[in-house]
This record gives structure tokens, sequence and C-alpha cells, in this order.
């Protein structure tokens, strides 16, 4: 039964993530996008990181749990490696609203020109760890499970392939790492919404020559997700801390899987957020099926450029008479 749920969770999961990834890479028209391919972005590295988490499963049962220590290992600290930069690609994208809400009028220019460099970054994150993990384990570092034995005092009952087999000290270092985006894409968030609110004020008492409607648009969209997001972040926030205590003070295990699932809990919330809750990934997701868009769906996003009117030599020069009439 057990082995069942390990395969079957991470496959329906897979599958669940190839909807929207699917979506996206045969919609040429909204990849246009720098928001939706930072999303793309993060839809691949889930999409990954589930089908991975189902192979390693599989095959563990499949050796009947006792798979290899070297596969056991390696297969590990890719899946959890590629479920780092999952946090990653939050914080560009947390890194993304900012410019979209504080540069309104240059954020289609700006991110135009670092989308890719974001996406890259994220890439040689997740690699990048992936073969230090590989170099620790290569030199035998002592495992999670050693460790809980000899500083703890906590024997594991290994019966399956688990985060256990890793080095300690990498794992150590990870969640470190993990903390870090995390708490830097909430201060992003909450920097964000300060500038905004700030903006908004000065829109409401007259101190700017107009109110821009992109401004606006942009920041009501975000309105609607940041605080959803900084609460789970902060649950993610803690809960990581908790983990990263656990390496040195014993805690009870039903405390740390309480924290273990409220951490899943923030970053489906987090997924959802920046994905579910898109406009043009909405919208997209519709029209694939064959249903027609909603009202909101239809309207502009307020994240795409606007498109400046080509005025023909002939209209220049009516233009060019109407402001010398007007100066008259």
């Amino acid at each position: 039964m057990i082995g069942w749920l390990r395969t079957g969770v991470p496959l329906v999961l897979t599958l669940i993530f190839a909807l929207p990834l699917t979506v996206i890479a045969r919609n040429r028209t909204i990849r246009g996008e720098p928001m939706v391919i930072l999303i793309l972005n993060m839809t691949i590295i889930l999409f990954l990181f589930n089908f991975t988490s189902f192979a390693l499963s599989a095959i563990d049962v499949q050796y009947g749990y006792d798979m290899p220590q070297l596969l056991c290992g390696v297969l590990m600290l890719i899946g959890v490696n590629i479920f780092g930069g999952f946090k990653v690609s939050t914080f560009f994208l947390a890194l993304e609203q900012y410019i979209a809400v504080v540069f309104s009028l240059r954020h289609f220019t700006i991110m135009s020109r670092w989308v890719k460099r974001m996406v890259a970054l994220t890439w040689f994150y997740i690699v990048t760890l992936t073969v230090v993990g590989l170099v620790c384990h290569h030199l035998e570092l002592e495992t999670v499970a050693e460790f809980d034995i000899r500083v703890l005092g906590i024997g594991h009952e290994i019966q399956k392939c688990g985060w256990q087999m890793i080095p300690n000290a990498f794992m150590v270092a990870f969640q470190a790492c993990f903390l870090l985006f995390s708490m830097l894409t909430c201060a992003i968030l909450l920097y964000t919404a300060y500038q905004g609110f700030k903006h908004e004020k000065r829109i409401a008492k007259g101190d700017v020559s107009h109110q821009t409607r992109r401004f606006m648009m942009r920041f009501k969209s975000f309105k609607r997700i940041v605080k959803l997001l900084v609460i789970f972040l902060l649950i993610d926030i803690i809960g990581t801390g908790i983990h990263i205590a656990s390496r040195w003070f014993t805690l009870p295990p039903v405390f740390l899987n309480v924290t273990h699932f409220a951490r899943v809990i923030s970053l489906i919330v987090e997924y959802w957020a920046y994905g579910a809750s898109n406009t043009i990934i909405r919208r997209a997701v519709r029209l694939f099926f064959g249903f027609r868009p909603s009202p909101e769906e239809s309207e502009i996003a307020p994240w795409a450029p606007e498109r400046t009117p080509q005025i023909a030599a002939s209209d220049q020069l009516v233009v060019a008479d109407l402001e010398a009439a007007s100066g008259n």
C-alpha cells in the first residue's frame, strides 16, 4: 500500500503539472510575456521534481526497497536540488512583480532583457548544488542517518531510499539556501507592497501629474496575491528554520511532520498564486479546452506592453498643423 502511495502521488502530480506545461508550450503568443516565461520555468522544475520522485519510488519498489546506495544517493540529490530550484524561481517571480509595480513604464523593456538570465541563473543554481552534493556523496561524508545516531542518538529504520541517505553537511547547506531565498522573496514582496501603496497614495492626493492605468492594473493584480504569499512564506520560513534546528536539537517527530506538511501546503499556494491565478495562464487553459474566457480574462494583461500607434507621414503633418494652430 505504501509503495503504491509513494509512486502514485508523484505520478498524479507529474500529470497535473504536465497540463500547464503543455498549454504554455503549445501557445507561442503567451510565451512573449516575460512573466509567463518565468512561470513556465517554475512549472518545468515542479514537473521534473515530481517525475524524479516517481522514478525514484518506482525503482525503489522494483528493487524491493533495497536500492543500491549509490543510485539512491544520486537520484535523491538530483530530486532535492531540482526542488531547491523552485524556491529560486519564485524569488525571480517576486523580483518580476517588483519591477512591474515600481518600474511600470519600463517593465517590459527591463524584463525582456533579464528574463532569460533569470532562467539561466535558476538552472545554474540547480546544476551547481547537484554537483556539490554528488561530490559530498562521492567523498562518503556522514549522512543524515549517521549524524542522527552519533549526535542525537536517534536510530532510523531505513526501509526505503529516503533523504536520510543524503550527506548531513550538504543537507544543512541546502536548507540554509532554501531559507535564504524564502526570506529574500518575502522581503521583496513586502517592499513592493510598501512602494505600491505609497505611490497609490500619491495618486489619490494628486501629487503626480496623471494616474497611470498601467500602474493601477499591475498593482491591483499584485494586491490579490501578496497577502496570501507573505503569510505562507512566513510559514515556510518558520518550518525551514525548525528543520535546520532539528539537525542539532531533538524535536518530536509529530511536530516535524506537521511543519513539513505546512511547508508543502505553502509551496502549493506559492505555485497557485503565481501560476494558476495568473490571468494569461487561466485564459490559455480555457482556450486549450475549448471554453470561452471570462470577461476579466479577456482584458489586456497588466504586464502586456502597450502598442504605440503608428502615425503615417500625412497624419504627422496634420498633427503639426493642429499644434501650430493651438499655439497661435
